[in-house]
């Protein structure tokens, strides 16, 4: 399977057109490509009055960084600082993959997360229904820790799509849960999701 490169002219028409696509099979692993597709978000209220903030001074910076390990495409290629702005509540940074159309079968992602800061970091990684606020599938909760030299790892997820999901924003999120200082904060070095087509029937 041919695997897409990000580009930024390609960026800005994903952006344009993301609220009509079906999830096609991507890969982004240059910084500033990461940064384009990657947005910070914050969580305010619950249930019925939640509301996710992309703009404001709790929602995290997404940066970019060059002292990125090698994570499967080069060593100090660059990569992305989810920056912590605030503590407590709910936060990270989310990728819009597109609506969930009739020819999309299973979702299958690979990330490589990193930490370069003195401070441990607990996070983990989701693929989220935006429309029916879900979280579809999750890595459970990781941990970085420098004190035991846990500095890098690849997160892999799957997903298969239901038809409750068809027509829904799917998103992948990094979600911060060591919310108690500013010092902590998800470095991603590299993203991929193949999108693989609902198998015909015999």
């Amino acid at each position: 399977m041919k695997i897409k490169h990000i580009t930024p002219l390609v960026v800005a028409l994903a952006c344009s057109q993301s609220a009509l696509a079906e999830i096609k099979t991507l890969k982004v692993d240059k910084k500033n490509d990461l940064k384009e597709v990657m947005t910070g978000y914050s969580i305010v209220g619950e249930g019925e009055s939640e509301k996710v903030e992309t703009e404001g001074s709790e929602v995290p910076q997404i940066k970019t960084v060059q002292n990125d390990p090698e994570g499967g495409d080069g060593k100090s290629d660059g990569g992305v600082k989810i920056n912590s702005m605030t503590t407590g509540g709910q936060f990270g940074a989310q990728m819009l993959l597109g609506k969930a159309g009739e020819k999309n079968g299973k979702l299958s992602l690979s990330t490589h997360v990193f930490n370069v800061n003195s401070s441990y970091v607990k996070y983990e990684v989701q693929f989220y229904n935006k429309t029916d606020k879900k979280v579809l599938a999750t890595s459970g909760v990781k941990m970085l820790e420098p004190k035991k030299k846990v500095l890098d790892e690849t997160i892999k997820l799957d997903y298969k799509l239901t038809k409750d999901d068809l027509g829904d924003e799917i998103f992948v999120r990094w979600v911060q849960l060591s919310t108690d200082s500013t010092a902590r904060d998800i470095y991603v070095d590299n993203v991929s999701v193949v999108a693989s087509e609902v198998e015909a029937k015999k």
